[in-house]
């Protein structure tokens, strides 16, 4: 047990110790007054959150705490750069009057520097830069004759630069920029910086013009005075700045030229004068200063030719002369700038063609030559350019593009932009070849025929712009593949064809403008699945049918334009629940029925303005059949100049339907007919005898509204049976559609929620097909004889005729519904109220009936039963707008 005992003290006194909170009274290694200032700064800067606080406050060994040097017993060095601090600056952090190196940069203090700080005076190094200290720039600062480095900047500082920093003779690098300063002292130049390196005084709100004493701080090497709001010419004095390396006069509002004296500046590396008034011409002897890597003059008013001497500066890595007045060629010289990644001289009025040289530039990762007069077209050289990232074309008078372009090595190419030129032609195949593409800009230029399908290539697109060109045709399947592309401008072509459905799929897309055109059908209800789109134009096209019930699913939708189309059928309540809907035109339509109450949500949006813009909410709905249900008065309360636009409202339009028909006219030969019952049920053939097609079934698509017609066994040499074949209904012509493979195609029908195509193959038995794939899918087998088929209007019941016998079809069982037509029928079709249309197979009854299913009766009422010219007719849809 003994053994036992001593063995429990041994482990107890081997655990370790918990250690308590710091106290300051016993720590040894700092004085007592050093550490209680450590403490005082973690309490008042919220030290339990910042983002390292390792030992603070756990130890009596201040020195080892994260952040703290220290030397002969005192604290030497505070860093507590990107730490998180929250507060003001303790006084007692004055105390450390052995400080030499104090760094709180790129925190979130607040209020004033403190004076105790002027106790610090071993302090070298100060760095407050990046906080949101607010207030004067203290005297005492002065005082602090040790200082090598003082940084102040990015905070909220105030007031003027007091006279007192012109006794700190050893200072080297004065931080000042990014607050609120004024007033810079016209004698700074003149104060005792002797030692002085850096003065950096940008983004203040320092006004008239720059003092000339600053020419006398001949020992610095870089001074920034940019982002303030300085006038008047640069002085003279600043070209005696001969060690110079980086000057930056950039945004202000200076005038005049640039100095003479600066002719002097031979160890310039950056000189930024950009964001100015500047005139005149560009000096010659900017070519002088070989060490420049970056010259930026954009943004002035430069005139005159861009001088050939710039070609001389042989480190040069940028050059901005953007936004200017310059004139005359690009000069050649410009090509033996062999280190140049960036060139910008866009917005110029440069003239003449781009040269051959630039292509020696094989450095070169930006290149900007958009808004210029530049005319001919891309010199072969640039198949160099193999690090070119950008390049700039746009806004010129181009005409032409290398067909071989997309061939050359422009491997790094992300983004190239040729919009706002003359090129005429065909889009280069070769551009599809450029993978690395995300931007590609075409638009405003000649082009004309289709759009090569090669630009499908294009998978990491996310601009493409092809408007206002001349382009026709449809769009090219292979766009199915431009997944991440998120702005397509297709405006103002003559682009043609339905809109296809995978646009759908393209659900990155944020802005889709495709007005000005001659799309036609449907507006496709996959385009609810872009949830990311803001921005939708689909106006001035010949579109036709509903607005889709999935526009209720674009969340993300600010701007919607479908305006001058053919679209029918109501307005979608749901719009008026979409959250950030800014604009909506809907006008020039053939829209009907009353204008949603949901809208009311989107005019109370915010306070209502002039004319029928409400709430920053615009609405257009002129020129439709609309009208406000008695029930919403809410909608004139909140709109009341809606009442202007039912002004331009007309009725609701009935129904124009039509009766389309095949007539078979011998053994395989047919004729398509219709029958107008709006024009006394007139008969007219639609188009020519179609010889040679045994046309037999015949169904309209639910959605598009197109018609399809099905061909039987009785075939013309070189012609498929079992085919399928789309019709024109203005004159009656025969697209092929799909060959089934199927013997004989003798009836079929769509779905009427689905859309899927059912169809009976004579001895073989019922299919369906899919009309884009061509892909068949059987049924059942039978034998039996079908020659009519059509589902009912909830899509549960498909009937059948064989010979006098109505069949029907639900959940797999075929049952005999009824057993009495007049005799045998080959076209069927389901009207609205539930009755059959139907045709019969005998030169004795020349008529088209309609039958009761209910009660098995044909129940000729007007307008039916027809009378037509036609004796045998294979198949029947009846059709309505």
């Amino acid at each position: 047990m003994l053994n036992k005992y001593y063995l429990y003290i041994l482990l107890f006194m081997l655990m370790p110790i918990a250690q308590a909170a710091t106290d300051c009274s016993v720590v040894t290694e700092i004085p007592v007054t050093e550490c209680e200032a450590l403490v005082d700064l973690y309490y008042g800067t919220d030290g339990e959150n910042w983002r390292i606080n390792s030992d603070w406050k756990v130890t009596n060994t201040p020195c080892s705490w994260r952040g703290v040097s220290c030397s002969a017993g005192n604290v030497v060095g505070l860093n507590l750069h990107y730490n998180l601090l929250n507060g003001t600056i303790p006084e007692s952090l004055g105390n450390l009057n052995n400080l030499i190196d104090l760094r709180l940069t790129s925190n979130q203090l607040t209020g004033f520097i403190p004076n105790s700080f002027e106790n610090l005076q071993n302090l070298q190094i100060l760095w407050l830069s990046g906080n949101k200290l607010n207030s004067e720039i203290p005297e005492f600062l002065g005082n602090l004759s040790n200082l090598t480095q003082l940084y102040l900047n990015s905070n909220q500082l105030t007031g003027t630069i007091p006279e007192s920093l012109g006794n700190l003779n050893n200072l080297e690098i004065l931080h000042l920029g990014v607050n609120k300063l004024t007033d810079l002292p016209e004698s700074l130049g003149n104060w005792n910086f002797n030692s002085l390196l850096t003065l950096g005084l940008n983004t203040n709100q320092f006004t008239g013009s720059i003092p000339e004493s600053l020419g006398n701080l001949s020992g610095l090497q870089y001074l920034h005075l940019g982002a303030n709001k300085f006038i008047g010419t640069i002085p003279e004095s600043l070209g005696n700045l001969s060690n110079l390396q980086k000057l930056y006069l950039n945004s202000n509002q200076l005038t005049g030229n640039i100095p003479t004296s600066f002719v002097n500046l031979t160890n310039l590396i950056n000189l930024s004068l950009s964001s100015n008034k500047l005139t005149a011409l560009i000096p010659d002897f900017l070519g002088n200063l070989s060490k420049l890597k970056t010259l930026n003059l954009g943004y002035n008013q430069f005139e005159g030719n861009i001088p050939s001497s710039l070609g001389n500066l042989s480190n040069l890595l940028n050059l901005y002369l953007d936004i200017n007045k310059l004139v005359g060629n690009i000069p050649n010289s410009l090509g033996n700038l062999s280190k140049l990644q960036r060139l910008s001289l866009r917005n110029n009025k440069l003239e003449g063609t781009i040269p051959d040289s630039l292509g020696n530039l094989n450095n070169l990762i930006s290149l900007y030559l958009h808004n210029n007069q530049l005319v001919g077209t891309i010199p072969d050289t640039f198949t160099n350019l193999s690090k070119l990232v950008e390049l700039y074309l746009s806004g010129n008078k181009l005409t032409s593009i290398p067909e071989d372009m997309g061939n050359w090595n422009l491997n790094s190419l992300l983004r190239l932009a040729l919009s706002k030129n003359q090129i005429p032609g065909k889009i280069p195949n070769s551009l599809g070849n450029l993978t690395t593409l995300q931007g590609l800009g075409l638009g405003n230029n000649l082009f004309s025929g289709n759009i090569t399908e090669s630009l499908g290539n294009l998978t990491n697109l996310l601009s493409l712009t092809l408007n206002d060109n001349q382009l026709t045709g449809i769009i090219p399947n292979s766009f199915e593949n431009l997944t991440k592309i998120q702005t397509l401008y297709l405006y103002k072509n003559q682009l043609s064809g339905e809109i296809p459905s995978f646009i759908g799929n393209l659900v990155n897309l944020r802005t889709l403008q495709m007005g000005y055109n001659q799309f036609i059908g449907n507006i496709p209800s996959s385009f609810g699945k872009l949830n990311k789109l803001s921005n939708l134009n689909l106006g001035f096209n010949q579109l036709t049918g509903n607005i889709p019930d999935s526009f209720g699913n674009l969340t993300s939708l600010v701007y919607l334009y479908i305006n001058n189309n053919k679209l029918s059928g109501n307005i979608l309540e749901s719009l008026g629940n979409l959250p950030k809907l800014y604009r909506l035109n809907l006008s020039n339509n053939e829209l009907c029925g009353n204008i949603p109450l949901s809208f009311v949500n989107l005019f109370r949006k915010a306070v209502n303005r002039a004319g029928i813009i409400y709430n920053g909410f615009e609405l257009s709905t002129n020129n439709n059949h609309l009208t406000i249900s008695d029930s919403g008065s809410e909608l004139f309360e909140t709109f009341p100049k809606l009442e202007t636009q039912l002004k331009y409202q007309t009725p609701c339009p009935q129904p124009s339907c039509l009766v389309y028909a095949i007539h078979d006219e011998g053994l395989n030969d047919s004729q398509l007919f219709t029958i107008n019952p709006e024009d006394n049920f007139t008969v007219q053939a639609l188009g020519t005898t179609h010889f040679g097609h045994d046309l037999e079934g015949m169904a309209i698509h639910p959605e598009t509204k197109e018609i399809y017609v099905s061909s039987g066994d009785d075939q013309a040499k070189g012609l498929p049976n079992g085919h399928i074949y789309q019709v024109d209904k203005a004159n009656g012509s025969l697209t092929s559609i799909c060959n089934t493979g199927l013997g004989e195609v003798s009836a079929m029908s769509f779905h009427p929620t689905d859309y899927k195509l059912w169809v009976w193959a004579d001895a073989e038995g019922l299919f369906t097909v899919d009309i884009e794939q061509c892909l068949v899918t059987e049924i059942t087998t039978s034998r039996a004889k079908v020659e009519g088929l059509t589902w009912d209007n909830s899509g549960e019941t498909l009937y059948g005729s064989a010979g006098k016998a109505l069949y029907s079809y639900t959940n797999g069982i075929v049952e005999k519904t009824c057993n009495n037509f007049p005799s045998q029928v080959e076209a069927l079709d389901m009207l609205e109220d539930g009755s059959l249309l139907f045709g019969l197979h005998n030169p004795k009854d020349t008529k088209i009936h309609s039958f009761n299913i209910k009660n098995c009766s044909v129940q000729d009422s007007i307008p039916l039963p027809v009378n037509t010219p036609y004796t045998d007719i294979e198949g029947i849809a009846w059709y309505c707008k």
